[in-house]
């Protein structure tokens, strides 16, 4: 390789490059005169030499480096930075120029305090699995408590609903329970009752019978009848009583369901019996059939020492200030046998206290 430089150029400091092996060197005076030497023999011990604005021509070469030359002997990847610039700059511009810069990583970048966007997407990933952990925490805890709810719900449905096979209405044979005419008594096995929490006998026979309505929906099946004597019974229970408000319920399929029965208290005035119709007889009609078995279980009741036989018959309203038994029974009530148009509001020993509530 041949340089050919102006000796006066060559200064202490400045841009360097080195030269080595069988480099020459042509030296310019002012003069213009000129004197070409080995390297070596210009620069015994291969110092750098430094030109200032000089005009180089190299000739003959190839390989040359000009400018600062840094040598690194490492083994793994490695990174470099230039004049402070990130590498997503250098990357940036490399994109724009086409180019693609060597020794650059175009993968690592840095993140805010010279911090690279691995460490950062590492806190944001360590962050974000904490925040999955709070909430997969929260829903195990809300699954939990849905769980435990429903559990609630599902034992106490079993209480009150009889979901036990031993419970439930069961459809009356021919021979297993006892008619009265052409209707049939079924009591708590049928329409499948629980035995009461407690009871309180009844000196028979009764002076009274009183006439009422459920206030419940009519109905005229066995198994719709018997689902709201059960009904009655669990509702009862809730309430504070021991069973069953009535002693009879009549229903709309004209069966006569035994509630407490003709030796059992009802619930809010003693020595009397509570017959009901199953509906709202504000806007429920009667039946004939029903008619008929309401009657029927009363003339039984007298004819088994259960009614004394000048006992009185009266409507439900006349004992406390009641809608019940409604208009479309009383107003049949008062053309049967016994009817008393008297008032008797004068309740006693009831079983809870405010007197009824319906």
């Amino acid at each position: 390789m041949t340089l050919l430089v102006s000796e006066t150029s060559l200064v202490a400091n400045g841009p360097s490059f080195q030269m080595g092996g069988c480099s020459q060197i042509v030296l310019h005076d002012e003069d213009d005169s000129s004197e070409v030497l080995d390297i070596d023999e210009y620069i015994p011990n291969r110092e750098v030499v430094n030109l200032e604005n000089a005009d180089v021509n190299i000739q003959g070469s190839t390989g040359v480096t000009i400018g600062p030359v840094t040598h690194v002997n490492v083994s793994g990847n490695v990174t470099i930075y230039s004049n402070g610039n990130v590498a997503d700059d250098v990357e940036h511009k490399s994109i724009e120029s086409g180019e693609h810069k060597p020794g650059i990583n175009s993968h690592a970048k840095l993140g805010k305090c010279g911090k690279s966007e691995s460490e950062e997407d590492l806190k944001r990933l360590t962050k974000h699995k904490k925040t999955i952990r709070i909430f997969l925490s929260i829903s195990f805890a809300l699954l939990v408590t849905i769980g435990t709810v429903v559990l609630i719900l599902h034992f106490t449905n079993h209480i009150f609903n009889k979901e036990d096979p031993n419970f439930g209405p069961t459809t009356p044979g021919s021979n297993d329970n006892d008619n009265i005419g052409n209707h049939q008594v079924l009591d708590r096995t049928h329409w499948g009752g629980r035995p009461p929490l407690s009871y309180i006998n009844i000196t028979s026979p009764v002076p009274m019978v009183i006439i009422k309505h459920t206030g419940a929906g009519y109905c005229d099946s066995f198994q719709v009848c018997a689902g709201k004597v059960y009904s009655m019974q669990s509702q009862g229970i809730i309430d504070g009583l021991p069973d069953i408000k009535y002693n009879f319920l009549i229903g709309g399929d004209g069966n006569i369901y035994v509630g407490r029965g003709w030796d059992v208290q009802p619930a809010y005035r003693n020595d009397t019996i509570d017959i009901a119709f199953i509906g709202t007889y504000t806007y429920d009609v009667l039946t004939p059939s029903m008619i008929e078995a309401a009657q029927l279980l009363i003339e039984d009741g007298l004819n088994n020492n259960k009614l004394t036989q000048d006992y009185k018959l009266v409507a439900h309203n006349q004992t406390t200030a009641q809608i019940s038994p409604g208009p479309n029974v009383f107003k049949e009530i008062v053309t049967w046998p016994h009817y008393d148009g008297g008032l008797y509001f004068n309740n006693k020993n009831l079983e809870k206290a405010g007197g009824e509530a319906y």
